[in-house]
């Protein structure tokens, strides 16, 4: 099922950024025309939207015709307004097939979604409605029975913000419709890892447990199913952070709390999750505890190579020293394998921890 996004507020974020914003080169013909150019892709996105919605309705009416959803008593007058608007589109586009108008305005939203793709990228401001966009691209296509096309579409989504988990749940989804089961669980599980620090991710979450769930019963079924993960031994890791304010916040990394069921602190304090970014292994977390003191950022040009660095941390908790590891080192580059800047070693401090596993993992702060 398409998604609705807060097209119409995405909008009129770039209008108030372009009235807002430094004056335009040009002269007034050419602010003129910047202007004509939003408004133009602010027609394409209305003109979404209304898709978007009357193929709900349709998917709804569907459904409800099938006999597989319900609509409660308090609520005749919602399916009495979405039948009337799914009749007045059978009348608007001439045919009472409900299949076949749902794949008529899939194939029209399509081609929407792939003009403001193209014609109105520069309008966008965050990358964040881009990468939403490509997300309802590629499950549009899926839709339309082109899973296959829709893979390299997910993909574009994921590189452009790897923080969204809406782009690995539906191209879970993608490979599901190709009976790509494997790939579809790394899919999902892969959702789950990234968190749900935001509304909208902990939805996708939700939907991706739900896929697994699916999965491990037809394994079930065929007598062939792996071991669940509610199933699996309670895992624990570690890792280390250190407090950046009087808040309570501390900053870690985010491969020590991706895939965690329970986030806590050493001694058992909640830990919760503030923000991640996967791109650059950090993850900002809160606690409850108010700290005497924090950390202070050094200021000036970042470090070069060939500079002197230093490290602490609390690896290997019980094998290692419980009192925190210090390590010195030259600075030898400042990306890893493939200009990857996760093992960016000019980073102010490199955290540790067993590895990312799903199961109770605990945080040593570092004061």
């Amino acid at each position: 099922m398409k998604k609705v996004w807060m097209k119409p507020y995405a909008c009129s974020l770039t209008l108030a950024t372009l009235f807002l914003g430094a004056p335009l080169l040009g002269g007034a013909q050419h602010t003129q025309q910047d202007i004509d150019h939003i408004y133009h892709c602010t027609d394409l996105m209305k003109q979404d939207n209304y898709l978007t919605d009357g193929i709900n309705d349709i998917n709804d009416i569907i459904s409800y015709k099938e006999g597989t959803l319900q609509f409660p008593s308090d609520m005749e007058d919602v399916k009495s307004k979405m039948l009337r608007k799914v009749e007045a589109l059978e009348a608007e586009n001439g045919t009472s097939d409900l299949e076949a108008l749902k794949r008529k305005m899939l194939t029209r939203s399509l081609e929407i979604l792939r003009t403001e793709e193209e014609e109105c990228s520069d309008t966008d401001q965050n990358k964040s409605w881009r990468s939403k966009r490509l997300e309802e691209i590629g499950s549009t296509l899926d839709s339309l029975g082109q899973a296959e096309d829709a893979i390299p579409i997910y993909r574009r989504c994921i590189a452009m913000d790897p923080e969204f988990a809406g782009c690995y749940e539906s191209m879970g989804k993608a490979f599901l419709s190709l009976n790509r089961k494997s790939e579809a669980r790394d899919a999902f599980k892969k959702t789950i890892e990234i968190g749900g620090f935001n509304e909208l991710n902990a939805k996708f979450i939700e939907f991706a447990r739900g896929y697994l769930s699916m999965l491990d019963r037809e394994d079930q079924a065929r007598g062939d199913a792996p071991a669940s993960e509610e199933a699996k031994p309670t895992q624990h890791s570690f890792g280390t952070g250190f407090f950046v304010n009087i808040d309570g916040e501390i900053l870690t990394n985010n491969h020590v709390v991706a895939g965690c069921r329970n986030l806590t602190t050493k001694d058992g304090q909640p830990v919760q999750v503030v923000s991640k970014s996967p791109a650059s292994d950090l993850a900002l977390v809160k606690t409850q505890i108010k700290p005497d003191q924090v950390a202070i950022f050094r200021s000036g040009p970042a470090p070069r190579i060939g500079d002197t660095v230093v490290t602490f941390g609390f690896p290997l908790p019980g094998v290692l020293s419980s009192e925190g590891n210090v390590s010195t080192g030259i600075l030898s580059a400042t990306t890893g394998l493939q200009n990857d800047i996760r093992y960016d070693t000019s980073r102010s401090v490199r955290l540790y921890s067993l590895g990312t596993v799903v199961g109770l993992c605990s945080i040593r702060v570092a004061m």
